[in-house]
């Protein structure tokens, strides 16, 4: 393997990993709105 392929899969590797953590984080952040807006709805229906 060349230095130049190396250098281009660490590229690609590091990308994908960037790219798989912004999918994770988006997901996470949808999670947490759903749940904000469930404890709206509640604290809506106590009040």
């Amino acid at each position: 393997m060349s230095k130049l392929t190396a250098l281009a899969l660490a590229y690609f590797i590091i990308w994908t990993l960037i790219f798989l953590y912004t999918v994770v984080l988006g997901q996470r952040q949808k999670q947490i709105k759903r749940e904000l807006e469930l404890i709206k709805e509640a604290l809506d229906k106590r009040s």
